[in-house]
C-alpha cells in the first residue's frame, strides 16, 4: 500500500486513511500464502521517505492493523512519483 503522508494531507484526512486501509485488510485473508501487504509512505523528499513495513514482515491481521494505526505522517511536501518510484524498487522482484 502507497500512503501519501505529505502536509497536503490535512491530519484528520491521513487518519481516514489508515482507516480505509484497515479495512482493506480486514476483508482479505491474511498470511504467507494469502494476502501480503506492506506499507510506503511518501512525501516530496526521496531520503524521506517511509518504508513502513514490507510485504512479508507480518503474517496476520492483527499485527498489520497494530503497525498501521502506529504509522506517524511525515507531513512534508508531496511527490506521487518518488513515492511510486520508491515502491517499486521495494515491493518488485528485478
Amino acid at each position: 500500500m502507497l500512503m501519501d503522508g505529505s502536509n497536503s494531507i490535512h491530519h484528520s484526512n491521513f487518519t481516514l486513511m489508515k482507516k480505509f486501509m484497515m479495512d482493506v485488510v480486514n476483508s482479505f485473508r491474511v498470511g504467507p500464502s494469502h494476502l501480503q501487504v506492506g506499507v510506503v509512505q511518501f512525501c516530496s523528499k526521496p531520503e524521506d521517505i517511509r518504508q513502513e513495513f514490507y510485504l512479508n514482515t507480518y503474517t496476520n491481521t492483527e499485527d498489520i492493523l497494530n503497525k498501521i494505526h502506529e504509522i506517524q505522517q511525515i507531513d512534508q511536501g508531496n511527490s506521487i512519483a518518488a513515492g511510486l518510484n520508491f515502491s517499486k524498487a521495494s515491493f518488485l522482484p528485478e
